[in-house]
């Protein structure tokens, strides 16, 4: 079909045909037009005979620059508007990268019908950064039809592979075609990266029957693309009608719910009916939005009033300044107060508030009244907000709670602004939530100023990034602006986020990576001072299509450690001769973006000395000292090397055998510096006392007192025989139980073994004979009362 309500005969001109269509294309709204042509000749298409049917009109829907579907704007939700290809939110859709994303909206049709095409807008990463796009024809996509269950997809009615390349291990769609349409102009908007191109594509499709007053969600994913920079964006539509302003959003292996709902944006695309069906406004279920979605229409709320209930269901992502460790990075719902002297609390621990979703409470002053609207207060993109308090869970509401509880001491007078929302990495990150606020009645005598909690980070005198809020060229490895740093100086930037977009600064060591440690790599130190909660990530090696492998990555957050700003210092080892990579993160879709004062950041990497690291359980390592001595036990020597020789090596004893051998390789007694076993450390020292016979060639008890060694007991207490009759004699019959001097004790030892035929009880034995007899005891106790053995 082409563009008129009515095939359109000869007699109406090409020329004619270009006006038209300018003069609809001047409209924004995706409604039809009629414009009059005196004595133009209509031919309906239900007429035998071409009758002239010079009354009526000719009818055009608006059409989106270039609209290159060919399908009426009545089954159509598009691009419209003249020469408008602003792009507010491209968000991704692809299977094949490992953190892909779905993307589906929704669409109602008029009556009975059978869907046999599917037209949608979009376009590819840049080519100037990630490489070319697929080429037509050798592209793929995945649609799925959806039905809705409580506003979001559910099961699943269709499922069409159209196109001819999959990196997914897919096939085409026995009777699907696709065909990419001409170009139609390039995209711009603030995440719409310069050198793209946006196209229109149309798939065939088995007809598919689709229900009257039926709620259905379309998704289209690419399945061609490996590139996650390069992924396929399907494009927003600007048109006001059949749209509701939803979608839904979720990883490539998700589910869709609730938390994926994402506000304002309907996707462009138009589906061919095999009758006279419309789109028409979809009734799908979907919670309403919230109407405090924004700081600058927060909702008044007064210490001491009712708990109120809400849902974060469909409010906005607003992008806000960090809060503490805390970045608003869910749909978030926006509340304000007066402050009155005392310290309020704000909770939601009531029982409105799901069981299981894990909230999260911002707490900001201002430094201008709001009144009844809050705009000039919040500042642009909320730059007037400054962090007060925080909390994620709090114990106040219960043992391992995941609701939330913050109190702060209020300013008489003071406007207060509240968000609260969802923990990102929790699902669910939206739900119903109850709210109290309250007052301890106490005046708190606060009068600190409205400031910035920030730790500032000057980027005076250092490499700073060339890269623009919005345009980043260093985003990846092979970026075109990618830094250049050098070992012991200063570089850093500014890492903005849009709300959709965070900024990836990638910067390149700019040098060669030496072996510092004798196994092929270097330790490094990146000391680093952020205004942000953040990642410091790590890559070593070639960078391929954008990306590098990565090393690791640590937390770098402004006020991480006891709340203090400061210096902090993560080390890295690093892979001689390979590339050596630093990329640091804003880790949440929040903060204030490519605002002066809210995102700098700075490092400084540096070659600590290294040494040898001799820790128990742990082969030799070379590192630096901070690494080892965070082992217990470990013991690390400045300047040393594991190689040629192991300065971990030491003797090793399983019971009385000694071996030379490694830390981590001894099963047994572990003892470090030592070369030798001989003489042997692993010997038991001891005697071996058969009556008054001393003996140290024997040096085991087991042999000590073997059977028919009557009176024989090992005494462990030196490795000689000592002279003379004095208590700490290793034979002392008088010290009979050994432990400490001779004292009573002894005796009542002595008497147990007596009554129990002990042979150790024999003290006048020669350690042959077993009998005893009452002579043993005077010979006992007369040693015992003389002090003697």
């Amino acid at each position: 079909m082409n563009c008129f309500s009515r095939n359109v005969g000869t007699s109406l001109s090409f020329a004619a045909f270009a006006l038209l269509g300018l003069a609809g294309a001047a409209s924004a709204a995706d409604q039809p037009v009629t414009v009059a042509q005196p004595a133009a000749k209509i031919v309906d298409s239900m007429s035998a005979d071409g009758q002239n049917i010079a009354a009526a009109p000719v009818s055009f829907g608006v059409r989106g620059p270039g609209n290159g579907c060919g399908l009426g704007a009545t089954v159509c939700q598009e691009r419209g508007g003249a020469g408008v290809l602003t792009v507010t939110d491209p968000r991704a859709s692809n299977l094949s990268f490992a953190n892909g994303f779905l993307v589906a909206d929704n669409f109602q049709p008029s009556i009975n019908s059978s869907i046999t095409s599917v037209c949608f807008w979009g376009y590819y990463g840049p080519a100037s950064v990630n490489g070319t796009p697929p080429v037509a024809g050798a592209e793929g996509f995945r649609i799925r039809l959806y039905t809705n269950s409580l506003g979001v997809p559910a099961t699943q009615v269709a499922e069409w592979f159209a196109g001819a390349n999959f990196l997914t291990g897919d096939v085409p769609t026995p009777g699907v075609t696709l065909t990419r349409n001409a170009a139609i102009g390039v995209p711009t908007g603030a995440a719409v990266p310069a050198g793209t191109t946006m196209y229109t594509w149309t798939a065939t499709v088995p007809a598919t029957a689709v229900t009257a007053g039926t709620c259905y969600w379309l998704e289209i994913s690419a399945a061609s693309v490996g590139n996650v920079d390069q992924r396929f964006r399907w494009i927003d539509a600007t048109s006001t009608s059949p749209n509701d302003g939803v979608t839904l959003q979720v990883a490539a292996t998700g589910t869709y719910s609730f938390t994926s709902i994402v506000n304002s944006f309907d996707r462009a695309f138009c589906i061919g009916f095999n009758n006279a069906a419309t789109l028409v406004s979809p009734s799908c279920q979907v919670p309403p939005a919230a109407t405090n979605n924004s700081c600058s229409a927060s909702i008044a709320l007064t210490a001491g009033s009712p708990a109120i209930t809400a849902a974060t269901y469909r409010s906005a992502l607003t992008v806000a300044p960090f809060c503490g460790t805390s970045a608003v990075g869910t749909a978030t719902l926006w509340y304000r107060t007066t402050g009155n002297g005392t310290t309020y609390t704000l909770n939601t621990c009531g029982a409105g508030t799901d069981a299981a979703f894990d909230t999260v409470v911002n707490v900001y002053c201002t430094t201008t009244s709001c009144g009844t609207n809050c705009a000039t207060a919040c500042g642009t993109s909320n730059t007037g907000l400054f962090c007060v308090a925080n909390n994620d869970d709090s114990d106040t509401c219960a043992v391992g709670s995941v609701h939330s509880s913050v109190s702060w001491p209020t300013v008489n007078g003071r406007n207060y602004i509240i968000a609260v929302f969802g923990y990102s990495n929790q699902v669910p990150a939206v739900g119903t939530i109850e709210i109290a606020l309250t007052s301890d009645g106490v005046q708190s005598n606060n009068t600190a100023a409205c400031v910035s909690d920030r730790c500032p980070v000057s980027l005076a005198g250092i490499t700073v990034e060339t890269d623009a809020c919005g345009v980043s060229n260093n985003s990846a490895c092979d970026g075109t602006s990618v830094g250049q740093f050098v070992i012991g100086t200063a570089f850093g930037g500014t890492s903005y986020n849009t709300g959709n977009t965070r900024d990836f600064d990638y910067w390149h060591f700019n040098g060669t990576v030496p072996d510092t440690t004798g196994n092929g790599t270097t330790w490094y130190l990146a000391n680093y001072a952020v205004e942000f909660p953040g990642l410091m990530v790590f890559y070593s090696g070639a960078c391929t299509a954008g990306a590098a492998p990565q090393l690791g990555a640590a937390l770098a957050d402004y006020r991480a450690f006891n709340g203090q700003c400061g210096v902090r210092g993560i080390y890295v080892e690093a892979t001689a001769g390979l590339d050596f990579w630093v990329n640091p993160i804003i880790n949440e879709f929040g903060g204030v973006p490519c605002a002066a004062g809210n995102n700098n950041y700075s490092i400084t990497v540096t070659q600590p000395p290294v040494g040898a690291c001799c820790a128990p359980g742990f082969n030799c390592t070379t590192s630096p000292q901070a690494i080892c001595t965070g082992t217990v036990g470990a013991i690390w020597t400045s300047g040393a090397t594991c190689a040629p020789t192991d300065p971990c090596s030491g003797t090793c004893c399983v019971g009385t055998t000694c071996t030379v051998e490694s830390v981590n390789t001894c099963t047994g007694t572990y003892t470090a510096g030592g070369s030798s076993c001989t003489p042997s450390p692993c010997a038991i020292p001891g005697v071996c006392c058969r009556g008054a016979t001393c003996n140290t060639t024997i040096t085991t008890a087991g042999a000590c007192t073997a059977t028919g060694q009557a009176g024989a007991f090992f005494a462990t207490g030196g490795s000689t025989c000592n002279v003379g009759l004095i208590s700490n004699t290793p034979c002392c019959y008088a010290n009979y139980d050994k432990i400490g001097g001779i004292a009573v004790a002894d005796i009542f030892a002595f008497l147990n073994d007596w009554f129990a035929s002990s042979p150790f009880a024999n003290t006048g034995g020669n350690g042959n004979a077993a009998t005893l007899s009452v002579t043993n005891i005077f010979d006992f106790l007369s040693n015992w009362f003389n002090g003697g053995c």
